[in-house]
């Protein structure tokens, strides 16, 4: 079975994709994250094989998003 998630993004879309573009959690063997930028969103899917990969890229995703909306603030 397949699954996936897309996470939309709306403010600071060049920076954030530009912090995302260099992690190494881009492929693994059981999930993939695709990082997609247009004028108005930057949209982050991801697919996996199981639930539990899929779990586990979206925590990597959203732990970045924390720090980089933390670091924003300062």
């Amino acid at each position: 079975m397949n699954f996936s998630a897309e996470i939309n993004v709306f403010n600071n879309i060049d920076k954030l994709f530009n912090c995302l573009s260099i992690e190494p959690f881009i492929k693994t063997d059981r999930s993939s994250v695709k990082i997609l930028k247009d004028e108005k969103k930057l949209s982050i899917r991801i697919l996996a094989k199981d639930i539990t990969a899929l779990r586990a890229a979206q925590n990597s995703i959203m732990k970045l998003l924390i720090v980089f909306e933390k670091m924003k603030n300062i």
